[in-house]
């Protein structure tokens, strides 16, 4: 796949595994996923997979805004198609 434009293809990161992770860490009560604030959902963090633009590089690990992206599914996995000026940082 090769993105045009300024375009960024993310790969999401696994929510479910990383929650999974956060109970056999921690102890006392346990808030869902579900049960997020609006701002934090407003935000995401994947893995760069393709891209057009010479500001990031395949792997990178990258803090998006969700607002302005495309998703799909690509080889069985959450994929996300970003503009280079929706990622807020790279991680």
């Amino acid at each position: 796949m090769k993105p045009l434009n300024d375009y960024v293809i993310v790969r999401v990161r696994d929510k479910n595994k990383e929650t999974a992770d956060k109970i056999e860490k921690k102890t006392g009560i346990f808030i869902p996923e579900s049960a997020n604030l609006e701002y934090e959902t407003a935000m995401e963090q994947g893995e760069v997979i393709f891209t057009a633009s010479s500001e990031v590089s395949v792997g990178d690990q990258v803090l998006f805004n969700t607002f302005a992206t495309l998703d799909f599914r690509f080889q069985g996995k959450e994929t996300w198609a970003i503009n280079i000026k929706d990622i807020i940082a790279i991680l």
